[in-house]
């Protein structure tokens, strides 16, 4: 008789505290965002997914117009400094 009484025992509790628990957290889906592991990531261990554009690869992809834009500027400053150079030293 113990016995039987300990287990009634035992599923009311269970399922009362099912109840408040399913009344304090309500049964609503998240989508899965990298936010937070993005947050915390420091270079260069940062994950493909935290950055622009970016995929899931292990490596990261350099276009060649931004590196041929990138070179383009760097010779135009190259050239004016080195004009700048010779008129400041004639």
């Amino acid at each position: 008789m113990k016995l039987v009484n300990s287990m009634v025992a035992f599923a009311v509790t269970a399922i009362g505290a099912a109840l408040a628990i399913s009344s304090v957290l309500p049964g609503v889906a998240r989508e899965a965002t990298t936010a937070p592991a993005c947050a915390t990531a420091t270079w260069p261990q940062i994950p493909a997914d935290c950055l622009v554009g970016g995929v899931a690869r292990p490596v990261r992809n350099i276009s060649l117009d931004n590196r041929a834009a990138e070179t383009q500027r760097r010779q135009r400053l190259a050239a004016e400094a080195s004009d700048r150079f010779a008129t400041a030293f004639q």
